[in-house]
Parts: C-alpha cells; structure tokens; sequence
C-alpha cells in the first residue's frame, strides 16, 4: 500500500552509516511502476495545492470504496503536492481507480492505481502525495478500512475512526509505505 507519490525514485546503496544514490530505477532499466502500479511525473512547483480525486469505474474500486458513498465520478479528498502516472512499465491489468484530473495545469492525471501481480501480491498506489494526509476524513476512513482488510487479512480487524495502537499493525504482507520522495 503506496499512500503517496514518487516511491521508489533512486536506488540507494548503504555502506555503515552512509546512504548513496546510485541512480533513478527507471534509468536503470527498472521503472518504479514495474513494482508500484505508476511512476513520478512532477510536483507542484507554484505550490498551488491539490485538488480532489475523482472516482472512475474500476472493478477494483466496488470493493476499495465499498461503503464510503461514492460512486464512479464522485470527487473525494484532495492532495497533489507530487503526482504519479501509468506507464508502459505498469503490470498488466493495473487498474486506474481515481484521477485528480490535470493536476497541476499540465493536461496530465496523477492516477490511483491497484493490481494484482502474478505472485499474488496486492498493490494499491494512490498516485499523489499525499493520501495519508486524508486519512482520517470521512470517506477516505472507509477506504482505507477496506484495503487494510483486504491487503493484511490476517490483521486485527480496522475499526472507523479508531487509531491503531502499537503492537495491533496490520501484520499479514502488506506494505504500508506513506513517504514518498526518494523512497
């Protein structure tokens, strides 16, 4: 679970204490979107602010807003800070689940995305920076209830509204990943 944009940018190396950047993965025949669903494409330069996401009928999206009251067009949220697209290395059968559309004047959508790879693995990516700012507003709390539910089934369940207390995180395979610049 991506809850920002721009993850995994660099490859970094670790040598004791000193972290090196080798270079961008995707420069280095490896694309971010290969594993996360999208890839970076820019950031709010006039620091302008985001605007909402817009729900877009997807299967994915039934169950990920199950419950929320929002249906295919309905907008939700807002953020937009750093922005992620699809791109021809985006695993078949990603699914786009939400656009904040022309994000930041350019004719480009920062996307959210989901896929299930061929491993069985379950990857949700929001697509800008930075969903985890919303989490606790209504109906981004479902939401995020129902990927916790489906992506770490063994965890203890997710109640609205309720924060998660430390030894009760969600434990069951998913990644949890809610920084996302140079990550």
């Amino acid at each position: 679970m991506f809850l920002s944009a721009n993850n995994f940018y660099y490859e970094i190396t670790i040598t004791g204490d000193v972290m090196t950047r080798v270079g961008q993965w995707r420069k280095l025949g490896r694309p971010e979107a290969g594993v996360v669903g999208v890839q970076y494409f820019g950031y709010d330069s006039a620091g302008r602010g985001g605007s909402p996401w817009t729900l877009r009928r997807s299967t994915a999206g039934r169950w990920i807003f199950r419950g929320t009251g929002l249906q295919p067009g309905s907008p939700f949220s807002s953020r937009g800070i750093e922005a992620d697209h699809t791109s021809a290395a985006s695993p078949r059968g990603t699914q786009v689940i939400a656009e904040i559309v022309n994000v930041f004047g350019s004719g480009r959508n920062a996307q959210m995305t989901y896929y299930r790879a061929p491993s069985g693995a379950k990857v949700f990516a929001a697509g800008a920076f930075s969903l985890a700012c919303s989490v606790w507003q209504p109906p981004v709390q479902q939401m995020m209830a129902n990927l916790v539910t489906t992506l770490a089934p063994s965890a203890p369940p997710l109640r609205i509204g309720q924060e998660p207390t430390p030894g009760r995180l969600p434990t069951g395979g998913a990644l949890i990943a809610t920084r996302g610049s140079d990550s």
